[in-house]
């Protein structure tokens, strides 16, 4: 399962790189405060920087990717040992190569390409139409700002111009779409025998000595992790702002200091009629040369007198606002794709425009209304302005009343003393743990990343100061603390012996299934060879990729995906396979390849065509990305992963 997840990670790195961040937000983050810049950077490409913030921010997006595909089997440990942080600082060191490259290239995204692209996404539309109040709310939902999530859009189309350039000239011949269609849908049928380690540990036998000896060796194997016991306490926002309150003075207060949050852009509202070219068209030039006669068809009858709303109803090809008249609504600058723009604030109230072309098609704009530049009232905005002093005020409140056991907390003889300080605090929720490692599921602290980074690094007896969560203030006290370390032999003998009898079983079984590998590779028959501890002889019985698992064995094809390779002419499996703790040797004793008629269907040659492409596309990119960093000083900041 594990190379199986390697091996999609490796297409992702890929994918993110060459037009896929859209919506990611992956290029935007608050800069943490209080850090020199040095210490902010993860990784440099010929000095330039790679920033922690951006490293955090995609890792974080990855692990969420892989937990949403994998649930429950995707494990700290099963990151760790993807190397998933290293794989994810790959995605920006080849992105950020990959743009570079792109600049030396002169390739770039024009500002018309870039605002079709944001007004495409369907989370920034209301009923089909790009909608800037909308656009604002979505980035603000995703702590994003315009600016930035703007470049990152123009550099995801610069990363499509460049795999679009570096992938122009792979194609897929027939020879190759034939034999992975037989690759893939083969059916094999494996004779195989096994070597199991549980029969051999009746002869494995250990002593003291060599068990002390393994256990030096491998004294990583036996390690009790750093355990520390803490008492905390902790003002949540949320509970503290029901006891918060927002005046009339603080409203207007506000809004006085933040009036510039406030001014609203000149405006106009107007309603349009939209005729596509046809996508299904052939020849682009034919299908846009009918969709502009047609407009200017319906717009001579609107000059004629005939109805705009009924035209727009009757014949507007935008989903979103054609059943409403091609009423679009209010909107200011910089939301419309630019042609569509400059004409609607050209116009006067009541008037029709001439034909508009956009990348969408040809529209027709009657302009409704329009507003001058101007300011929200306070009334507009009290609602808004309620909401964020009361949790500013929550947060300073929470943080007033933490920051007041910080004496308190450090003077404490003990726990007791810890228990009577806080529970003269009504407002603090608090607590006291176990002994706890950092992978201990059970403990709350361990839920947040910023109290578990705090919590092992202080010693016994030593409280924290006021630490600041996205849920509330956090106060920390160790009680103790218990330093990794590796027990004494006597006091783990038999853990370790039976270790050690586990790992002589392994290799025994692995040895067993080498020779009798080499053996038949040799010429000795598979089916009469005996070797000691082999298992009698099974059959898988016929199976396909899509199975994912080999029957009996339990091995992952995704892993093992050679095994379709094998021929009646040469059906031995080259390695031995390991699978759930076992060793088996495997011979191919049929194979039923399937019909060769579905190669006679154009849709699915299309779909097993454009497969090939994309996996034939990967590799040139990949062979591409590797001669840039090969060309590249790249130093990486291991201790800020």
């Amino acid at each position: 399962m594990l190379e199986g997840i390697r091996k999609r990670t490796k297409s992702l790195t890929v994918l993110f790189i060459f037009g896929a961040i859209i919506l990611v937000f992956v290029f935007w983050g608050a800069t943490p405060g209080g850090k020199k810049l040095d210490d902010r950077i993860v990784a440099t490409i010929d000095g330039d920087p790679i920033m922690i913030e951006d490293y955090m921010e995609l890792y974080q997006r990855q692990v969420d990717y892989y937990k949403n595909t994998f649930k429950d089997a995707f494990t700290a440990e099963m990151a760790e040992q993807m190397n998933l942080k290293y794989l994810t600082l790959d995605i920006l060191i080849n992105r950020t190569m990959a743009l570079r490259a792109a600049e030396e290239l002169d390739i770039k995204a024009t500002v018309e390409e870039v605002q079709a692209q944001i007004a495409d996404i369907g989370a920034f539309q209301v009923d089909g139409v790009f909608n800037k109040e909308q656009y604002i709310k979505v980035l603000g939902a995703n702590r994003m700002k315009p600016g930035p999530f703007e470049k990152s859009v123009g550099d995801d189309i610069v990363s499509e111009k460049i795999r679009e350039s570096i992938t122009a000239g792979v194609t897929v011949s027939d020879q190759e779409i034939k034999q992975a269609y037989l690759l893939e849908f083969r059916e094999v049928d494996l004779k195989f025998v096994g070597f199991d380690p549980t029969s051999f540990k009746a002869g494995v036998s250990v002593t003291d000595e060599e068990a002390g000896k393994y256990m030096e060796a491998n004294a990583e194997l036996f390690m009790v992790p750093l355990k520390v016991q803490a008492f905390y306490a902790h003002a949540d926002y949320e509970k503290i702002e029901d006891s918060v309150e927002v005046t009339a003075g603080d409203l207007q207060d506000f809004y006085d200091r933040n009036i510039q949050r406030f001014q609203k852009p000149p405006e106009v509202k107007a309603r349009h009629i939209l005729i596509r070219p046809a996508y299904d068209n052939p020849d682009p030039e034919v299908a846009k040369t009918e969709a502009r006669r047609k407009a200017s068809g319906i717009l001579k009858r609107i000059k004629k007198g005939e109805g705009f709303k009924g035209l727009a109803i009757r014949y507007s090809e935008d989903p979103g606002s054609a059943s409403k008249g091609g009423d679009l609504g209010w909107f200011a600058r910089g939301v419309m794709v630019k042609q569509f723009e400059e004409a609607a604030f050209t116009l006067n109230k009541s008037e029709v425009s001439g034909l508009v072309e956009t990348p969408f098609g040809f529209h027709i704009i009657q302009l409704l209304d329009q507003h001058d530049a101007g300011v929200k009232e306070l009334a507009e905005v009290k609602s808004e302005i309620t909401s964020e002093l009361r949790y500013m005020k929550a947060r300073s409140k929470a943080d007033d009343i933490v920051r007041a056991l910080e004496g308190p907390f450090m003077d404490a003889v003990d726990e007791s003393a810890l228990r009577e300080v806080v529970t003269s605090h009504p407002e603090v929720e608090w607590g006291s743990t176990p002994l706890f490692s950092s992978d201990d599921p059970s403990v709350e602290l361990l839920g947040n990343e910023t109290l578990k980074g705090v919590v092992f690094t202080m010693n016994k007896g030593e409280a924290s100061k006021a630490i600041e969560t996205d849920t509330g203030i956090y106060i920390l006290r160790v009680i103790d603390r218990v330093e990794p370390h590796v027990p004494a032999y006597a006091e783990i003998s038999d853990k370790v012996q039976e270790a050690l009898v586990a790992t002589k079983a392994r290799y025994a079984a692995s040895e067993k299934a080498e020779e009798f590998l080499k053996r038949v590779q040799g010429g000795a028959d598979f089916d009469s060879t005996k070797v000691e501890g082999g298992s009698p002889f099974k059959q898988t019985g016929l199976f396909g990729k899509a199975q994912q698992i080999v029957p009996v064995i339990g091995a992952s094809i995704q892993e093992n995906r050679a095994l379709f390779e094998l021929t009646m002419d040469s059906p031995l499996y080259g390695n031995v396979l390991a699978s759930n703790g076992k060793y088996y040797v495997l011979k191919l004793s049929n194979l039923n390849d399937p019909d060769l008629a579905r190669l006679e269907e154009p849709e699915f040659v299309g779909r097993m065509s454009s497969a090939l492409k994309a996996e034939k596309d990967d590799k040139a990119l990949g062979v591409w990305l590797e001669g840039l960093r090969k060309g590249s000083e790249i130093l990486v900041y291991d201790e800020r992963l």
